[in-house]
């Protein structure tokens, strides 16, 4: 298999981004291609990790409620397809999230992106090449996490 890591600096609009099996020296026969993928992360804006290494962070994310923390849904899955010309597609809303725990100043607030995940297998003709597709949609709208 193949380890594919990086960074994509996009623009606050739809799109999307593919992971196909291709080579410039090797024939690869398309009915033998398996699009099994694990995706070990995957996340908008400043990463997650960076983020709990910074004194401030960590303190405005341990008063953050779980069920505001969708910050990394798809992070350790394993997407398998069990049959030839097939992929997953996965389709992914970008939410920005403002997290504001202090009761004055900006002393504890934060701004981060949540995302939610829906994926599904896709059929491919047998002269297609699958890929694995990450489409994305940015909310216009933004979520406010206050403490009371």
């Amino acid at each position: 298999g193949c380890q594919l890591s990086g960074h994509l600096m996009v623009n606050r609009v739809p799109g999307n981004f593919h992971i196909e099996a291709k080579s410039k020296n090797h024939n690869l026969n398309a009915a033998m291609t398996n699009l099994t993928h694990r995706v070990n992360h995957l996340s908008f804006g400043d990463s997650m990790t960076d983020m709990n290494q910074n004194r401030k962070s960590k303190r405005v994310l341990k008063q953050v409620p779980e069920q505001h923390k969708q910050f990394n849904p798809i992070d350790n899955n394993l997407f398998l397809t069990k049959q030839f010309h097939q992929a997953y597609h996965h389709y992914i809303k970008v939410v920005s999230t403002h997290l504001n725990m202090a009761t004055s100043g900006d002393y504890n607030s934060l701004l981060t992106y949540q995302f939610l995940e829906q994926s599904q297998v896709v059929h491919y003709d047998e002269i297609d090449v699958p890929d694995a597709r990450f489409s994305y949609d940015i909310s216009p709208m933004s979520v406010v996490v206050f403490k009371q």
